[in-house]
């Protein structure tokens, strides 16, 4: 066999220059890469991609073509063949291609290189090639999708309501996830009453779970509309927060006895509660015959934009007669 082996190898080698004693006759490949551990992002914001720098050496003194193998349980990429020129080396890359999505797992690759052909001719006599070996990580990610209804609401003051927030974990792997009322201290400055303004949950890969914050909302003296915002983000990654809102109407707040009296005679309600305060019951009924007086003298005026009706006329101009008489007569109320 070994005569056979060295007959080959001399017909092969007949027609070149005889090498240098340092020189190797026999064809060989070494192979090395730059990585042993390859990690994969498979998140949407990941390439789901990972690449291996490899170089294929030639030491020996004749051109080789080597073939290029890989085995490995995750997508892949390389150049099935290479042409090493004489004592030179040829780089190529090996990518590894994982799914959306894919589970968080470890595996084991490994990459062959072999001579196929020597000089252009087949090689076959005696094995030439190398290995190397290393582990793909898929990574594990936590993704989070919120939702609300955006609707418009519309709230009478001093109500409670109910915000539904679905937090949707879009990652691989079971995760923590965080939820927060944006602008908490504006609302709360605005009289708004929050049970609680976050919240902490775990959620497996592709469920979903809903989150309720109760709250009362305020008194406005006008019809208000306030904006209603939820955030929320991963625990395992802060920086990709997702929100969703809502806008709320709240209605002005009703006015009580008091306030009706203060605004139709002109004057606020703190006003109003003084001067009752100061001048005793008498005041309280003045104050009612004036409200009186100028509701009546409204009427009239909206009543004259009717068509006329000389019987009502006839009734409204004695009922103005009593008030006037009223208004000029001196009222004392010093011994009420």
């Amino acid at each position: 066999m070994r005569r056979a082996l060295l007959a080959v190898v001399v017909v092969l080698f007949s027609s070149f220059a005889i090498p240098v004693a340092s020189a190797q006759v026999l064809p060989e490949v070494i192979l090395s890469c730059d990585q042993t551990d390859i990690n994969i992002d498979v998140s949407p914001s990941g390439g789901r991609t990972a690449t291996l720098d490899c170089i294929a050496e030639n030491p020996s003194s004749l051109t080789e073509d080597v073939d290029i193998s890989v085995e490995v349980d995750v997508g892949n990429s390389y150049p099935s063949s290479l042409t090493i020129p004489p004592n030179g080396e040829t780089e190529f890359q090996v990518t590894f291609i994982a799914d959306a999505n894919a589970q968080p797992m470890s595996m084991v690759f490994n990459i062959t290189a072999e001579v196929t052909a020597v000089n252009g001719i087949t090689w076959s006599w005696a094995s030439a090639d190398d290995e190397f070996s290393g582990n793909v990580h898929i990574l594990p990610f936590h993704y989070i999708a919120l939702d609300m209804n955006s609707m418009t609401r519309n709230l009478e003051a001093g109500k409670s309501d109910t915000v539904l927030v679905e937090l949707t974990n879009q990652g691989n792997e079971a995760g923590e996830f965080h939820v927060f009322l944006n602008e908490e201290m504006s609302l709360e400055d605005a009289g708004f009453v929050w049970e609680q303004y976050s919240a902490m949950v775990t959620i497996d890969p592709d469920d979903t779970v809903t989150l309720s914050f109760n709250f009362t909302a305020p008194s406005p003296e006008e019809d208000t509309e306030f904006q209603i915002e939820f955030c929320g983000y991963a625990k395992s990654d802060a920086t990709n927060e997702k929100c969703d809102s809502f806008k709320l109407n709240v209605e002005a707040a009703p006015k009580d006895a008091l306030g009706t009296v203060g605004s139709v005679i002109g004057m606020d309600d703190e006003t109003t509660m003084m001067m009752i305060i100061g001048g005793g019951g008498g005041l309280g009924l003045l104050l009612v015959m004036m409200v009186v007086l100028k509701v009546g003298k409204a009427k009239k005026r909206r009543i004259a934009s009717l068509p006329a009706d000389d019987d009502f006329d006839d009734e409204l101009d004695e009922f103005d007669d009593d008030f006037d008489e009223l208004d000029d007569e001196e009222l004392d109320f010093g011994n009420l």
